[in-house]
């Protein structure tokens, strides 16, 4: 009697540059939300993991006014979290701006 064991070979080409930029999936709170706590923290969900330390988030006000705060990556580099300095102001729209982000094979997001 003859045993042997037949393992699955799988050939792997080398993988090309990634051209597949990181998008937002998911943000909170939603893009339009009204009555948010002033106490909220921003979380952006992103479709692949993001290059730590590249790019840059600011969160405006009506009057293009920066709000100062500390950002956060996940473990698993897919979101990032914004938490305002200081409550924000009821009556207030705003809005963020990412800039130079990118994930690790350097494909930079591009907004939308």
């Amino acid at each position: 009697m003859v045993l042997f064991w037949l393992s699955a070979v799988v050939w792997a080409q080398p993988a090309g540059p990634d051209s597949v930029p990181p998008q937002v999936v998911g943000a909170s709170p939603a893009d339009g939300m009204r009555q948010v706590a002033i106490d909220t923290a921003i979380t952006l969900e992103f479709s692949e993991p993001l290059r730590a330390g590249v790019g840059s988030f600011e969160l405006r006000d009506d009057n293009e006014q920066t709000i100062a705060g500390a950002l956060h990556f996940s473990p698993d580099g897919q979101a990032i979290t914004f938490t305002p300095q200081h409550r924000l102001h009821f009556g207030k729209n705003y809005h963020y701006r990412l800039q130079g982000v990118q994930d690790p094979g350097q494909s930079r997001y591009v907004g939308g």
